[in-house]
């Protein structure tokens, strides 16, 4: 069976967060529900937060015309995280719901061949464009050469073609859900007795009640 929109949500929803994760990670100062899935996979991938449209989100930012060497050094930057991969698939899921969301809230009852139809066919423009390593280079050149140097840019690509990263990459999404288990287990006493606290103390105050 093909996958349907829906089912994918989780993967593209955090492409933008997992993007400024594993910046972040990787410098010093440190991976949609485009409105099809629902989030709860998990992140590590590269680049600009808002990373499907790092030229529009510096904009207004003064032209800066990275070198060949940066251009080849961010290839390898985008290529060691397989953000061409990622992207072509998030922005075609993007375009398939932007497209699929108003038939559906007007009634229009979207079944799964005709999810895959239209992702079929945003994967050939959108996946196609988004999904070229050539073209994200020039896109994610002229965002990164504003805030790092030839020889930062190299780093930072020997960085992620190291074998550490490559582990990190690898181990995300398992270290993740591992640490929300942990998490919501160490929560729900705390949550619990929370919970009783603000009961007792809203029915001391006569707002609550005697109800349980």
């Amino acid at each position: 069976m093909r996958p349907s929109l829906r089912s994918h949500a989780t993967v593209l929803a955090v492409i933008p967060f997992v993007v400024g994760f594993l910046v972040a990670v990787a410098t010093p100062s440190t991976a949609a529900d485009t409105g099809a899935r629902s989030a709860s996979q998990s992140a590590a991938e590269p680049a600009v937060k808002n990373a499907a449209m790092p030229a529009a989100v510096s904009a207004s930012a003064p032209a800066v015309q990275p070198s060949p060497a940066f251009r080849a050094a961010m290839k390898r930057f985008l290529l060691a995280q397989n953000i061409p991969t990622q992207m072509g698939e998030q922005m075609a899921y993007s375009a398939a719901e932007q497209f699929l969301a108003p038939l559906a809230a007007s009634g229009v009852a979207v079944t799964e061949p005709m999810q895959a139809l239209v992702l079929d066919e945003a994967r050939k423009d959108f996946g196609k464009r988004y999904g070229d390593v050539e073209y994200l280079t020039e896109l994610y050149s002229g965002v990164y050469a504003r805030h790092f140097s030839d020889e930062e840019i190299t780093e930072l690509a020997a960085f992620w073609e190291s074998p550490v990263a490559k582990k990190l990459l690898a181990s995300t999404e398992t270290i993740n859900e591992s640490f929300i288990t942990q998490l919501q287990s160490a929560t729900k006493t705390q949550m619990n007795e929370f919970q009783v606290r603000m009961e007792n103390q809203l029915r001391a105050a006569g707002i609550l009640g005697s109800a349980p």
